[in-house]
């Protein structure tokens, strides 16, 4: 699958990818028959505090919105001058992560004792109960219920459509007895929209503005990126928390998120080595990258192992939830950011999942790092290493 652009003509437009730990605002630009590039970024953490509750957790997600789109303003637009003189900014494309945004797919559908018309308006009839039934479950999400203005959807997709077991499109008219779709559907809380229109009114005045799913759009670059590769797991520890999909046939089957991401290790470090947030981040940086001194390394690799104890025991939970209905594949695909990478890769292949797959073997685990993206997204000369913001323009660049 090719990630040139398909837009008839050159055009630089803004993402923002607000994701659980971080918030990442660039400039992108897309032109017919080429790779997209992204002219320049920035990635601000939202604040790790040593005890979160949801309000908090979402005020410091607007903050960091915040002065990453002003930023984007102030430094984005000098950067931007530089590269391609006057460019005209119309349009944005807003990628919300998880918990911002909920995404399920959905196995809905009719039996019928007798043949009767399927047709259009009986399959949108299917679509409009799901999505009521979404939105009323997402109710007891804690972030949606803590907000309570109710939710949007942001996206809809159909993966398949079958009548009588027989592949087909959502335009059909035949008689059948059995309808089945597997219904992607993602929303996100109208306060968190709202907020986020705002705060990017204040210093940009976009002509449109297109959201989507972190989850659609991870999922959707990989297929793309390994299109041999039908059923896998992916792992976004990205930030406060880790997002475990199940993908079976080219379709997400299952999510789970776990209250424990890249964020719960540099806590677990900063108590166990008596520092603070940024120092412990700084460190497990340093550490992965083998530039610690011999003393700082014994004190990290002991820290580092107590705390993925305790984020393995949850995962272990976690892979049992999602093999209560199937056995689990054995490729993985993950994004924890250019730091963790290697870190993460080579405790997941050691993961024992041999009571929840077919066969008892060791997890095949791809990065997906700034190495793995660079062939399919250029980075300018203002860029920053950034994966997230690297899988965001990739989808954004092949869906129009």
């Amino acid at each position: 699958m090719s990630f040139f652009s398909r837009a008839p003509k050159a055009s630089v437009e803004a993402v923002f990818d607000i994701a659980s730990g971080s918030v990442g605002a660039a400039f992108v630009k897309r032109e017919a028959g080429k790779q997209p590039v992204i002219l320049y970024g920035n990635r601000l953490a939202i604040s790790s505090r040593k005890e979160r509750t949801v309000d908090k957790y979402y005020t410091d997600m607007k903050q960091a919105l915040y002065r990453a789109t002003e930023a984007l303003f102030k430094d984005g637009l000098k950067a931007l001058h530089k590269q391609q003189g006057n460019a005209t900014i119309k349009r944005a494309h807003i990628i919300f992560g998880s918990p911002w945004s909920l995404s399920e797919t959905r196995k809905v559908g009719s039996v019928y004792k007798e043949q009767r018309r399927i047709d259009r308006e009986l399959i949108s009839h299917i679509i409009d109960e799901a999505k009521a039934d979404f939105m009323k479950e997402s109710a007891d999400d804690p972030l949606f219920s803590e907000l309570k203005k109710g939710a949007s959807l942001i996206e809809e997709r159909i993966f398949d459509c079958k009548v009588d077991g027989y592949d087909t499109s959502t335009d059909v008219s035949a008689d059948g007895t059995t309808v089945s779709l597997s219904l992607f559907l993602s929303l996100v809380p109208e306060e968190i929209i709202a907020d986020v229109t705002k705060t990017l009114g204040v210093f940009f005045h976009f002509k449109a503005v297109d959201m989507h799913s972190g989850a659609l759009a991870s999922l959707s670059v990989i297929r793309d990126l390994y299109p041999e590769t039908h059923s896998f797991l992916f792992f976004d520890i990205e930030g406060e928390q880790t997002d475990i999909a199940l993908v079976r046939g080219g379709s997400m089957a299952r999510h789970i998120s776990l209250p424990y991401g890249k964020n719960f290790f540099v806590r677990s470090i900063s108590r166990q080595l008596g520092m603070n947030i940024s120092e412990s981040a700084s460190l497990i940086s340093i550490h992965c990258h083998g530039g610690c001194s011999a003393a700082d390394e014994k004190r990290m690799d002991e820290a580092l192992k107590h705390a993925y104890a305790t984020w393995s025991e949850h995962l272990q939970d976690a892979l049992g939830r999602l093999a209560e209905e199937t056995t689990l594949p054995s490729t993985a695909f993950t994004v924890v950011g250019d730091d963790f990478s290697g870190f993460f890769a080579a405790k997941l292949k050691s993961e024992n999942i041999s009571q929840f797959s077919v066969a008892p073997t060791a997890l095949s685990v791809v990065s997906l790092d700034t190495k793995k993206l660079l062939p399919h997204v250029t980075l300018g000369e203002a860029a920053i290493r950034d994966p997230l913001m690297q899988i965001a323009t990739a989808f954004i660049n092949k869906i129009d």
